[in-house]
């Protein structure tokens, strides 16, 4: 194409919520308007890229049966087959390289004729543009074309009744619903990987290089994690970045060298003898959840913590190895006690691996923040003063969060979050910016942990902070700090009282010590 003026510049899109934002609105409905133009924007692209690749797969169409009628030369047929001379017109037309033109032919083939119902996804604006290719990707080594209709038909279903729609979510969704429905696909994928095996590097700039590891899931979760063990014994004067630390000590493993503080001083507090890296690499834990009946032979999938889905078969393999421990969970003890008996702000065992489990990530929209990598934290904020009247030490009030969205929910002005149970048992968290702007995504793992939500509570609905009596000297009752608590109990009532209404708009836009932290 020519770098002429196209018409798309004077279309008025205000049809499709991409007009112009008033002046005259106020300020957060300003800011809501302007979110709209944001997220209806994403919508539209997803939908111009489905009409893309509905064009492309028409000429795949038309270039098949041109060769089909052509007698042409055998051998020059296979290197000039017609998808190659399709992505080779896609190339010139878009100036694109030759594998990305090759990689449309590809994802306009599985929207149309592979995997249709997430094409669907693509065109209604469920899924970004990325998100679709992954859910190629996903499905990709599918062969079966009774069962891949089925996963395709499943998948899109679950991705339409999830909520929020990340890269990371859809993706894991994805790798969940292939496992179960082909599982023994699952397993020959997972051998046939194993050839993928390698060490890797490329020069990525500026005197940089990159090195990348392609190894089993549950053996790259271990060693990523052993690097944070030993980036994490730096003093707090050291003035790198995390990722920059989390380089240099993945780099010190692997050549053998000692990792040091960049600190400078020479009284630096470092905790980094290969003593003290030893003991924290010694406590570091990568958790698999899978069901009983996994255990026993048969095909569930279990959830690799940071990964998602894997295969019953190598969650069988991990379960064999000597330095793995078996803890059963039984989740008819929450219906007993969800809190620590001495400690009423801690979860139990049980409760914390159910939430952690069930989550499978940072409950905030676009983050994938592993769960045990994260805070557990109080939806409705916890009172230490008088515990009956806070939030409770609940599956159903309790969800991870990264350290930044912790922060973010926690001192950020207007940010409210919530979680309810549906009627049918089903976990949904809730975020709202200061504007009230809402996104509901629903618990990932829902699948693993079914019966979860239906276990009965055995707390009662948190208390709001009483008023002052008429007439009395005008002092605080509490501190600012419990006002806001008290003012985000009043907001999730009114939330939740709306939605029942249905008067709120809920939008499910597409989108990682013992002293109490300050929730």
């Amino acid at each position: 194409m020519s770098g002429g003026t196209t018409a798309w510049p004077a279309m008025d899109l205000s049809a499709v919520g991409i007009g112009p934002v008033s002046e005259g609105l106020a300020e957060p409905d300003q800011m809501n308007a302007f979110l709209r133009v944001v997220c209806d924007t994403r919508a539209g692209e997803s939908y111009l890229m489905w009409r893309r690749y509905m064009a492309i797969a028409e000429m795949v169409d038309l270039a098949v049966g041109w060769a089909a009628d052509a007698d042409a030369d055998r051998e020059a047929h296979r290197v000039l087959e017609p998808r190659t001379m399709v992505a080779a017109r896609v190339q010139v037309g878009l100036s694109v390289g030759s594998g990305g033109a090759q990689a449309m032919v590809d994802r306009a083939e599985a929207a149309r004729d592979r995997i249709p119902h997430c094409g669907e996804l693509l065109r209604d604006g469920v899924v970004s543009v990325q998100t679709f290719s992954l859910l190629v990707f996903e499905t990709a080594a599918v062969t079966d074309r009774e069962l891949l209709a089925l996963i395709d038909l499943t998948l899109a279903q679950a991705l339409r009744e999830l909520g929020a729609v990340s890269n990371s979510r859809a993706q894991k969704t994805a790798r969940s619903v292939v496992r179960r429905i082909d599982p023994e696909g699952a397993r020959r994928d997972r051998e046939q990987a194993r050839a993928a095996e390698r060490v890797q590097s490329f020069p990525v700039g500026g005197d940089m290089a990159t090195i990348a590891i392609t190894g089993s899931c549950e053996d790259v979760a271990q060693a990523e994690a052993g690097v944070e063990a030993t980036a994490a014994g730096v003093c707090e004067n050291d003035p790198r970045s995390v990722a920059a630390r989390r380089s240099a000590a993945a780099l010190a493993r692997l050549k053998g060298v000692a990792f040091t503080c960049a600190c400078g001083a020479d009284d630096c507090a470092a905790r980094l003898s290969q003593e003290e890296i030893d003991a924290r690499c010694a406590r570091l834990v990568v958790h698999v959840v899978c069901p009983g009946s996994t255990l026993e032979g048969g095909d569930e999938p279990g959830v690799l913590d940071g990964y998602g889905a894997i295969d019953a078969g190598l969650v069988r393999d991990i379960v064999a190895r000597e330095d793995v421990a078996v803890r059963t969970l039984d989740l008819a003890e929450l219906s007993k006690a969800t809190a620590r008996a001495a400690d009423r702000y801690r979860p139990t065992a049980a409760c914390e691996v159910a939430v952690r489990t069930l989550f499978g990530q940072c409950t905030w929209p676009g983050c994938s923040r592993q769960a045990w990598r994260c805070d557990l934290d109080h939806v409705c904020e916890y009172n230490h003063a008088d515990p009956a009247a806070g939030g409770a030490t609940c599956f159903c009030n309790l969800n991870p969060k990264c350290e930044f969205h912790h922060l973010i929910k926690t001192f950020g002005e207007g940010w409210l979050d919530d979680q309810v149970i549906d009627a049918h048992g089903v976990i949904w968290t809730e975020v709202s910016t200061p504007e009230g702007f809402t996104v509901r995504s629903q618990a990932l793992n829902t699948w693993l942990l079914p019966d979860l939500g239906l276990i009965p509570c055995t707390h009662g609905e948190p208390l709001v902070p009483g008023v002052p009596v008429a007439g009395e000297e005008p002092m605080r009752t509490s501190t600012r700090l419990e006002a806001k608590h008290a003012y985000r109990m009043r907001l999730r009532a009114e939330h939740r009282r709306a939605a029942q209404s249905s008067s709120v708009n809920i939008i499910a836009p597409m989108f990682d010590d013992d002293t109490p932290p300050p929730y």
